[in-house]
């Protein structure tokens, strides 16, 4: 899955795996409705034939109520995801925005409206997205004590700080020792790292490694201490680690760290400038 997630710009894949989440979202609103109704009635026939325009009129059957979400589902993954179908990298899309912590949180919200007496009118679909994107995130059966909208900027700093991590692990890999470049780009960063970092000694063989789990330390202690003192530190590392970016970050500090095991750059990228190589990465298809 790797491989076919490789082959497109990280930007083009999480447009495209967003996409498909908030169609995913829709097809649960059709479910919860249908459920509930143990019908499809004609007014939710109207509001899906008005997002899917065509879709009733390729059924060669009535509409069921058990069957009906997985219906949508489909029609929308054949209708509205050519690019990714015809390029063969839909199975991407498709891994990437099932572990979506987004559509997980959907997912619940969707659960609970099951669960729950409903009284009035059904909200319509943008209603309920809002209200279940509202709703808190869920790991490990543990609510996330921290808004979502918090969560999501916190998730983004943090894909970037990972990032300078990387990019800091594999200076001091090539270098075998901390050279100016890098030394700079710290004092302006992580001011202090440097003069803490001398009153240690590696408890590792490999400096490169002890360096990265220091910095990794000192990042998360100084830059992310609110979800450490609050408890969803690790929550954050969770999603960030699904991040379709971080994905590709890692994959191009494979490519540099095997690259310059064999033959040193002349002179080091910035963060900057390496950042900007590694969000364009891609691997070309085979063939």
């Amino acid at each position: 899955m790797r491989e076919l997630s490789l082959r497109v710009p990280w930007r083009t894949l999480e447009r495209e795996c967003e996409s498909l989440v908030q169609w995913r979202a829709f097809a649960l609103w059709v479910q919860w409705i249908a459920e509930a109704e143990h019908s499809v009635p004609a007014w939710l026939q109207s509001v899906i034939e008005g997002k899917c325009e065509g879709f009733l009129q390729t059924r060669a059957h009535p509409l069921r109520a058990e069957t009906v979400a997985h219906e949508v589902n489909e029609w929308i993954e054949n209708h509205y995801f050519e690019s990714a179908q015809s390029g063969g990298w839909f199975p991407a899309v498709l891994h990437h925005a099932g572990q979506c912590p987004k559509l997980e949180q959907i997912r619940r919200y969707m659960a609970r409206c099951r669960e729950g007496v409903r009284t009035g009118a059904y909200p319509s679909f943008d209603e309920w997205l809002q209200q279940a994107r509202a709703s808190r995130f869920w790991v490990d059966d543990s609510e996330v004590p921290v808004e979502p909208a918090q969560l999501g900027v916190a998730v983004g700093r943090y894909v970037d700080w990972e990032a300078f991590v990387f990019w800091a692990r594999l200076v001091v890999s090539a270098a075998n020792g901390i050279p100016g470049i890098l030394a700079e780009t710290l004092g302006e960063r992580c001011p202090n790292f440097l003069a803490a970092l001398q009153r240690k000694s590696p408890t590792c063989e490999s400096y490169a490694m002890w360096f990265w789990e220091e910095l990794s330390a000192w990042v998360e202690d100084h830059e992310f201490a609110s979800a450490k003192q609050n408890s969803w530190l690790d929550a954050l590392r969770n999603f960030a680690n699904r991040h379709v970016r971080t994905e590709r970050i890692v994959a191009y500090w494979v490519e540099c760290d095997t690259a310059w095991r064999k033959s040193p750059p002349p002179q080091y990228p910035s963060f900057a400038d390496w950042i900007a190589q590694a969000d364009d990465f891609v691997v070309p298809a085979e063939g």
